[in-house]
């Protein structure tokens, strides 16, 4: 785990640089699996304007910093769904901090909730096992975008 990576909220005017990293790392490795058709329904929801409102409206958005320099963010939709974790450099755990604080916040704001969903894409489908994720259905297409549902059961070992 990377120790100098600190996480927060993403703070007012700050949308267009993370959407900047959610297109840097979708583009190198999503986008080569879908379709025109996906990648501009992608696009339609990973744009600043749309974030923002989205953060307005009270939607979670974290961003994980390292040195001052953004590395990765999660935005969750209402208390129990990711729909967006994007992380620069793979395989330091910072994925696994922005998701670990994502539930602590579920667990804070839902005490009841139960379970956290994604659609994860097949890029991100091992990345999501091993954060203790599962697959719940088979693998679906819709409006271009191929993915797989998987959910995060709470447990004991909560975060």
């Amino acid at each position: 785990m990377t120790e100098s990576v600190s996480v927060r909220p993403m703070r007012p005017g700050e949308e267009v640089d993370v959407c900047a990293l959610v297109a840097r790392v979708f583009n190198e490795h999503i986008a080569p699996e879908f379709p025109q058709e996906g990648i501009e329904e992608f696009f339609r929801y990973a744009r600043p304007e749309g974030m923002a409102q989205r953060s307005r409206a009270g939607e979670t958005i974290l961003l994980a910093e390292e040195a001052n320099r953004l590395v990765g963010m999660l935005e969750m939709r209402g208390i129990d769904h990711i729909a967006l974790l994007f992380v620069e450099t793979q395989g330091r755990g910072i994925g696994r901090q922005l998701v670990d604080h994502a539930l602590r916040i579920c667990r804070e704001r839902a005490p009841g909730v139960r379970r956290v969903s994604v659609h994860a894409s097949r890029y991100a489908v091992p990345i999501y096992r091993r954060l203790g994720f599962e697959s719940e259905g088979p693998e679906q297409t819709l409006n271009g975008i191929t993915f797989l549902p998987m959910v995060f059961r709470f447990g004991r070992e909560c975060p």
